[in-house]
This record gives C-alpha cells, sequence and structure tokens, in this order.
C-alpha cells in the first residue's frame, strides 16, 4: 500500500514525479530521494492496484501538497495535479534490465517467483517465455513510458512512449551511466545532497544467461530495444549541452562516491522505501558537505568543482 501523509499539508510550488521502472537502479534513486525531499510531501506508489486505486479517488487538495511522488507507476500521474510538475526516469538496456529481476529473486524470498527460481523448476529460458504468457513482461519499459501499463505495445505505444521521452520527461537517466545521470539531475532538481549508496545489486551479470534465452527476449522486446536507443540518444544531446564544468565535477563526484562504497555491501537485499530514511554513511557525509564540523576524513580532498557545478546556472 502507498504511504500516507498524515494530514493534509500546505500545497507546494511544484511536484516532481520519478516514474521508477523496475530493476532501472531505483534503490539508488530512493536514497537520494530521502536526502534531499520532506517526507512528509512525498507520496509513494507501492505498484499494488489497491494503491492506485486509492491515489486517484483524492480530492485535488490532496495532491497539491506532494514535492515528489515516485514509486512503480506509469506516466500520467501528472494528470492529477493542480499544480506545475516535472518528470524524471531512468532506463536500462532491456534485455540486462528483464535478466537483473531473474537473478534478484533467487536470493530475495519475499519475490513473488523466488520458490521456483531457487528450486530450478523455473530457469533463465523458462523466466524467458513469460514475454509471450503475461502482458506484464513484455515490454516494460515502454509500458510505463507510454503510461499504457498491462496493455499489448504496440507501434502507437512506442510512438507515444518516444513523445513522452522526448517532451514531457525534462530528466533521462541511464542506468548503466548512473552516476554521471545522477549528477545531472542534481543540478537540474537542485539537491543539496547529490551522494547515493548503490543497493540491492546481483552479483550474476547478463553473461551468465544462456544465448536461447537472452535471443528469446531480444525478439519480444524490440520496442524496449527502440525506445533505449532513442533514450541513449537523448540522453547523449543532454551531454552535449553540458557545461565545462560538468568533466571536473564528475571526476569529484565520482572519488566521493568511492570513497563512499568502499566497504559497503551492495549485494544485500531487502525491501527499501524513502520512509527507511537514509543510511547512516550518508549521514555522516552530509554533515561533512554542509560544512559541520566534522572531521573531514571522507571528502578528502578539495570539492570545489563539484560545488560549482551543483549551485550552477
Amino acid at each position: 500500500m502507498s504511504n500516507l501523509a498524515p494530514q493534509i499539508q500546505k500545497a507546494v510550488d511544484e511536484t516532481v514525479i520519478f516514474i521508477h521502472i523496475p530493476k532501472t537502479a531505483g534503490s539508488s534513486v530512493r536514497s537520494l530521494i530521502a536526502q534531499n525531499y520532506d517526507l512528509s510531501q512525498v507520496f509513494t506508489f507501492s505498484g499494488l492496484p489497491d494503491g492506485r486505486e486509492w491515489y486517484w479517488s483524492r480530492d485535488e487538495d490532496y495532491y497539491s501538497q506532494f514535492s515528489l511522488i515516485h514509486g512503480h507507476e506509469v506516466f500520467g500521474v501528472h494528470k492529477s495535479l493542480p499544480q506545475p510538475y516535472r518528470y524524471f526516469t531512468f532506463l536500462r538496456e532491456p534485455i540486462a534490465r528483464y535478466f537483473s529481476d531473474f537473478f534478484f529473486a533467487k536470493d530475495y524470498p519475499p519475490h513473488r517467483l523466488y520458490a521456483k527460481i531457487k528450486s530450478g523448476e523455473m530457469d533463465a529460458l523458462a523466466y524467458a517465455d513469460l514475454c509471450n504468457q503475461k502482458v506484464y513482461f513484455n515490454n516494460l519499459m515502454t509500458q510505463y513510458i507510454a503510461g499504457r501499463f498491462l496493455e499489448p505495445v504496440t507501434a502507437e505505444t512506442l510512438k507515444l512512449a518516444k513523445h513522452n521521452l522526448e517532451h514531457e520527461i525534462v530528466g533521462i537517466g541511464l542506468a548503466e551511466k548512473f552516476d554521471e545521470s545522477a549528477l545531472r539531475l542534481a543540478r537540474l532538481f537542485r539537491w543539496q545532497h547529490p551522494f547515493f549508496i548503490s543497493k540491492n545489486i546481483s552479483p550474476e551479470k547478463l553473461d551468465k544467461v544462456p544465448d536461447d534465452a537472452r535471443k528469446k527476449v531480444e525478439e519480444t522486446h524490440g520496442y524496449d530495444i527502440e525506445l533505449y536507443q532513442f533514450a541513449s540518444e537523448l540522453y547523449d544531446k543532454q551531454c552535449a549541452s553540458d557545461p565545462a564544468t560538468f568533466a571536473p565535477a564528475l571526476t569529484q563526484y565520482r572519488q566521493v562516491l568511492a570513497k563512499l562504497h568502499d566497504g559497503y555491501n551492495q549485494q544485500r537485499h531487502r525491501i527499501y522505501t524513502v520512509n527507511d530514511g537514509t543510511d547512516p554513511e550518508l549521514n555522516s557525509l552530509n554533515a561533512v558537505w554542509d560544512g559541520a564540523d566534522t572531521p573531514n576524513e571522507v571528502l578528502g580532498e578539495e570539492v570545489t568543482a563539484l560545488r560549482a557545478y551543483l549551485g550552477g546556472d
């Protein structure tokens, strides 16, 4: 079920909407959300039908209180809002995204397919065949970005998804280039705390998937493959307009992230929501970043280029 604000808060000037497509680095994004938004002004979609129904049955005043709305919900949330809005999302290479859930399920008991995958009853090829059995497993990224969830994906769906990416979604991130994407989004949305900790990283990779299983998903995911290529081209255009301050800022950003992740177990699997708050490691780092009287052991060297980029116009 979705999280509910305890009472109607003051109306906000703008709402940021994060479309969280499953297995596209969402845990890392939630790490950023938890640090940069007042959680009393955040609405989280769980992805369950009753949560969607509940959300869409509220009065207009209810929707006006959220500075951020996120979760497993497709494009279209803005239709509920009386205030201005901006969207962002992350996409991932479709075949890797598809099998990422397969690997994740093997070590995560709450997953709906855990028992079948863990026991070997469902192998990678059988998992690939779900594309042909259930709409949910077929070109899911196109469904989400088009705003047509659990509908058979067609050329018209893809056209709509491309339109939304190009004209409605102001922030496009790629999971494969997460640090670059996160830094650009931090500047775009004026996030004061730009650092994140990666979670739920599976140790198994796409090269462990048999060729026949991979081929089956490639054959059924033509729309997602084309959408991802289109998103990558839009992302490259964003990169081309980067100010000169981006490259040195990214270098310093990566240095801080490397220190933050040193020794951290990124493969732990657990349910994670923004209401968990932030990790102690991030809290300590943010205290230093904000200029608190704390030993500067985390940031280490100067981060003036990073601060300049994030504070730029």
